[in-house]
């Protein structure tokens, strides 16, 4: 919910193939604000599955995840691990902005 900030549902239907591809498709390539040096790209898997890959320069994977576990939970924002790590910082503030 874009007032609340509550994700309402962490799914799309798993019947979802014939949007899947397009949504992906519409992602793929897009401009991180903020980021211009960070490059999204952006593959449909299957069902309700897709794969986000962001590429730059002194990436960490020291980083939390952004999954709120289960729906009508507020959206969960990534983090450094160690809040000393501008790496990992860079990273978190990069995948926010996506």
């Amino acid at each position: 919910d874009d007032d609340s900030g509550i994700v309402l549902r962490r799914r799309a239907d798993r019947d979802f193939e014939a949007e899947g591809p397009v949504l992906s498709a519409a992602l793929d390539g897009v401009d991180v604000p903020g980021f211009p040096n960070v490059s999204v790209s952006v593959q449909y898997a299957t069902e309700h599955r897709c794969a986000v890959v962001l590429r730059g320069e002194e990436f960490s994977d020291q980083i939390t995840g952004t999954d709120p576990l289960v729906d009508s939970r507020p959206l969960v924002f990534c983090a450094a691990k160690a809040t000393s790590d501008e790496s990992a910082a860079r990273t978190a503030a990069a995948v926010n902005a996506v």
